[in-house]
């Protein structure tokens, strides 16, 4: 979405309903809610998902990025912190999210269920739009039909994510049952939902990027209404 891009949005899916984005804390935290981390040391990759869930759950329990210590690192580090109680909590997506639940039995204090999407987006440059029209449309077809089909067949799915990715079975079906795909939402709510998540993260980098309209950001081609 940054002004320059060559890149536009070809197609989304859905991709859960905001729980594969978590903030977990160890087994043995004494947090029970999110309002429990006040002050605490929480976790996440800078201008990532986990960032955008932590300012939105900020803002759900009238709270700022002052009432917490935030701490930004990149996933494997925060993995071993959390485990070694270094960070009090851990701002996170899966596959990580589900790496630790299962193996090191991190508790989910919160996740993005009401408080953010999630949505796989297929973006391409302006020459392959136009210029490989029906090998793009093809493709897009293909990809959100095999998005379809994990979402209904969540087992069979999590076997080849394992297989294919290497994941610890265990990890990938836990992943799968948060992801669950489906049908992308209208486009007016796509634009609404990316034009809220530039806002939160431009706020919070280091140097922020000046943001082209988000309509532009998606192919006039694109259709999801």
């Amino acid at each position: 979405f940054v002004a320059g891009s060559p890149l536009q949005v070809v197609s989304a899916v859905t991709y859960g309903d905001g729980d594969s984005t978590a903030i977990i804390a160890p087994p043995n935290s004494p947090a029970h809610s999110f309002k429990d981390l006040r002050g605490k040391r929480i976790a996440t990759g800078k201008v990532s998902v986990g960032n955008y869930l932590l300012l939105r759950a900020l803002e759900a329990n009238g709270m700022t990025i002052k009432d917490i210590q935030p701490v930004y690192m990149s996933p494997a580090d925060a993995k071993a912190a959390l485990a070694s109680g270094n960070i009090d909590a851990w701002s996170t997506w899966s596959p990580f999210l589900a790496t630790a639940i299962v193996q090191d039995g991190a508790r989910v204090i919160i996740d993005g269920k009401g408080l953010m999407s999630s949505h796989a987006y297929q973006v391409a440059t302006r020459a392959a739009i136009t210029g490989k029209t029906a090998q793009l449309k093809d493709f897009l077809k293909r990809n959100t039909a095999a998005y379809l089909w994990a979402g209904a067949h969540q087992d069979a799915y999590a076997e080849a994510l394992s297989r294919d990715t290497g994941l610890p079975a265990e990890v990938a079906r836990v992943m799968v049952r948060s992801i669950h795909p489906s049908a992308a939402p209208r486009k007016a709510q796509l634009l609404a939902e990316a034009e809220d998540v530039v806002k939160h993260l431009s706020a919070v980098s280091d140097a922020p990027v000046t943001p082209r309209p988000i309509a532009e950001a998606f192919a006039p081609e694109f259709r999801a209404d």
